[in-house]
């Protein structure tokens, strides 16, 4: 699962979470500031409802595997 693909999620949950609108603000964000802030998105929020949904879709219904998913997403983003 790529970022960018559930961008809609991850816009959804900066407005709910942080009350940013990131299209309004992601050009003045510095790198570090947007993945401080990725990362400590709500585990009740629309990107953690993306990864519980891609995991459940792979039959892997363990929140062991959401924890792996989740790591493995925000991993794919560093290496950007």
């Amino acid at each position: 699962m790529k970022l960018l693909h559930i961008w809609d999620a991850v816009e959804a949950d900066f407005q709910r979470d942080y009350h940013i609108d990131l299209v309004e603000q992601l050009d003045h964000m510095s790198w570090r500031k947007f993945m401080a802030l990725v990362n400590n998105l709500s585990p009740y929020g629309a990107v953690a409802a993306c990864i519980r949904a891609k995991n459940e879709d792979n039959g892997n219904n363990n929140p062991k595997n959401d924890e792996d998913a989740a790591n493995a997403l925000f991993s794919s983003i560093v290496a950007v």
